[in-house]
């Protein structure tokens, strides 16, 4: 409730362009003239304010800790070609642990207000039990991965034409590093033999996962959102925003 509160002061009060929240950057005229003139702000100050309302929507919504699902994947063996990794309980902790990775970038043009934000993450844990099997053989124990500074980036739009909000983009854009350990079976020769095939799948499976809750809550969130934006008529009468949240 706080952060749809949040969002919709956001993006529905032009004032953060002349106010303390927001530090005006260049103005963009476009020379066809079709378009109309871009109107750009930083609006760190106003984003950091919100960075505790968006740590508790992550662990509130079930981001942190997150459960991955289960997977199977099939391996190619040099000379067996039935080798299956299955993944299971895994989960993803961290992503609560969340800050702003660079300028915040409110701006509007053709009336539709963007906000374009980077959120940082600087470790992230995951891990999952697994399960190998080989023709006759069986391999198990678990694999740990640790992520570093990885960045998802969001960029949210209200169409002030038809006042809604959109999220047209919410990904993964950046992992400095991945690391992966497994416990159990370490210096077997078939586990070293598969070891770069599950790191990938792993990397893969965290990436994809993340991105897809993460866009999975963002439109449950703007939905509500749309559901609570004020009627035109009443869009700038301030003092009766409170009554739609």
């Amino acid at each position: 409730m706080v952060l749809q509160t949040r969002f919709i002061f956001l993006l529905l009060l032009p004032i953060l362009f002349t106010t303390g929240f927001a530090s005006p950057l260049d103005v963009a005229e476009d020379s066809s003239n079709v378009r109309s003139e871009k109107v750009s702000a930083k609006i760190n100050k106003l984003f950091d304010m919100m960075l505790p309302s968006i740590h508790n929507f992550i662990q509130t919504h079930g981001l942190d800790p997150l459960k991955l699902q289960d997977l199977s994947e099939k391996l190619q063996g040099v000379i067996i070609h039935n080798r299956v990794l299955n993944l299971t309980n895994g989960w993803l902790q961290g992503l609560s642990d969340v800050r702003r990775a660079n300028d915040i970038i409110l701006s509007y043009q053709d009336k539709v207000i963007t906000v374009d934000a980077t959120l940082a993450f600087d470790v992230v844990d995951a891990n999952y039990k697994y399960l190998l099997k080989d023709l006759l053989i069986s391999k198990k124990g678990q694999v740990r991965g640790r992520i570093r500074n990885m960045q998802l980036r969001i960029i949210i739009e209200l169409d002030m034409k038809n006042y809604k909000l959109a999220v047209p983009m919410a990904k993964i854009i950046n992992v400095d590093k991945f690391n992966v350990i497994f416990e159990g079976n370490k210096d077997d020769p078939l586990m070293n033999a598969v070891a770069k095939a599950i790191t990938d799948i792993f990397r893969t499976t965290i990436i994809n996962i993340v991105n897809q809750e993460f866009s999975k809550e963002m439109k449950i969130l703007v939905d509500e959102i749309n559901k609570k934006i004020p009627r035109p008529d009443r869009l700038f009468d301030y003092s009766n925003v409170w009554h739609y949240v």
